[in-house]
């Protein structure tokens, strides 16, 4: 995955990165992270990936990071391998970006608009 991450121009990753997400439970451990744009991409195996209980759990933390304003976006192993293209196409960390982008830009200020005089004779 993480070549497949190199191979777009994205900005690089942080790998295996430590998040607290601030709700009075344990850190979650991001595969891939972006914290500029508040985005995870988990890559799961079914090894690890594939058992009721991991999927609750993982279900669990996604809903917990997204409470605390972090996307996440999941990859299985399966994917990576025969659709990098449809992984590389998925533009969540670009949007997110873009966005942090423009809320990071200042803001027109608001014209005053001009009243127009009232004609005369007219109501005013």
């Amino acid at each position: 995955m993480l070549a497949l991450i190199r191979s777009t121009d994205l900005p690089n990753a942080k790998v295996q990165l430590w998040i607290d997400l601030g709700d009075d439970e344990p850190m979650i451990q991001a595969d891939f992270a972006w914290p500029e744009a508040r985005v995870i991409l988990e890559t799961d195996g079914r090894q690890a990936h594939g058992k009721p209980l991991r999927t609750m759990a993982d279900y669990r933390r996604d809903q917990r990071a997204a409470r605390a304003g972090w996307h996440t976006m999941r990859a299985t192993r399966q994917q990576i391998r025969s659709e990098p293209e449809r992984i590389k196409a998925t533009s969540l960390v670009r949007t997110r970006l873009a966005q942090q982008a423009r809320a990071q830009q200042p803001q027109p200020e608001p014209r005053a608009g001009r009243r127009r005089a009232a004609a005369p004779g007219g109501p005013g």
